[in-house]
């Protein structure tokens, strides 16, 4: 009896792994934000909350915006060491901007500083591998760009008045990704419905085939090993044979079955348990390692953009 509920457990995987990867498939895209510079209004960050998680897409959406009334003493030390050269300010920012995005969702990641006793202020904008082969590589600087641009408006502006551009641009970059992801899915369905694709589709509609008519025989195997279990039947070897080594044969071929089915229907993304995406040291994006751009911020100040420069506001 024992040896059967074994089998049955690993058989389990199956069901278990593609209900996973299905599950995991279209998430809703989130926000997170920490406005150290009050930039933002609460009602301006709860719509844009409302509004990113209508995005349901692979990889999952999410966003993340940090500005910084302060620099850290590691980096305030850097930035005075430059001693104003802008080439190694960027550096710097690029620097910590890494650090930061990957201490935080991977996806989308905002950073703007306004340290005004530094006199240092910065807008970056980082994307992930994953994303950006999703949304293309341009994005990072078209984020950077819409809050650079806002920035600039709201130093002419009333503090009012310039809430109520921030929350603009914070919606506006949410509907920048949505309208990117949308796309991609479009070119995407495109793409598996060409003409050039249709060989390929049919030697995998085969394959599909196949599976499905090896998961129905596992499923029956399945249902006889519970029914074995449960009346006292499977001695040592019979019909079921194989043991706890066949169990763990069939949970195997559960997990790419259930892999082979995830990108089936949902493309070639793997899903985040499966081993996601990430941010790291690089600007490739050909792996799952590394970033896939870095955007910097326009002149919104009196001296600069992504460096040490002047106030933006009165």
């Amino acid at each position: 009896m024992t040896r059967w509920l074994l089998r049955a457990v690993f058989g389990a995987v199956l069901a278990g792994g593609c209900g996973l990867s299905i599950a995991l498939a279209a998430q809703p895209g989130d926000l997170t934000i920490r406005d150290n510079l009050k930039l933002f209004s609460e009602a301006g960050i709860k719509a844009a909350q409302q509004d990113i998680a209508m995005i349901r897409a692979t990889p999952t959406v999410h966003l993340t915006v940090e500005t910084f009334d302060k620099l850290p003493e590691d980096v305030k030390r850097k930035v005075f060491a430059a001693k104003g050269d802008k080439n190694e300010l960027s550096k710097i920012y690029s620097q910590w901007s890494l650090e930061r995005a990957k201490a935080n969702p991977v996806g989308a990641y905002v950073m703007i500083v306004f340290d005004k006793a530094a006199e240092a202020r910065a807008i970056r904008a980082r994307t992930s591998d994953k994303m950006t082969q999703k949304i293309g590589q341009t994005a990072d600087d078209q984020i950077a760009k819409i809050f650079s641009d806002a920035m600039k408006k709201a130093q002419e502006q009333s503090p009012s008045e310039a809430v109520k551009t921030l929350d603009a641009a914070l919606l506006d970059t949410v509907k920048l990704l949505k309208d990117k992801m949308h796309e991609a899915e479009v070119i995407r369905t495109q793409a598996a419905t060409s003409p050039a694709s249709a060989k390929n589709n049919t030697s995998n509609t085969i394959a599909g085939w196949l599976c499905i008519g090896l998961m129905v025989l596992m499923g029956l195997w399945l249902i006889v090993g519970l029914i074995r279990a449960f009346t006292g039947g499977g001695g040592a070897g019979g019909a079921g044979g194989g043991g706890i080594l066949g169990g763990l044969l069939a949970g195997m071929f559960g997990a790419m079955a259930g892999m082979w089915i995830y990108n089936s229907f949902f493309g070639d993304s793997t899903p985040s348990a499966m081993g996601g995406d990430s941010f790291g040291p690089g600007g490739t994006t050909s792996g799952t390692d590394g970033y896939s751009g870095d955007g910097a911020g326009g002149d919104w100040g009196t001296s600069g953009g992504d460096a040490a420069g002047g106030d933006w506001g009165d």
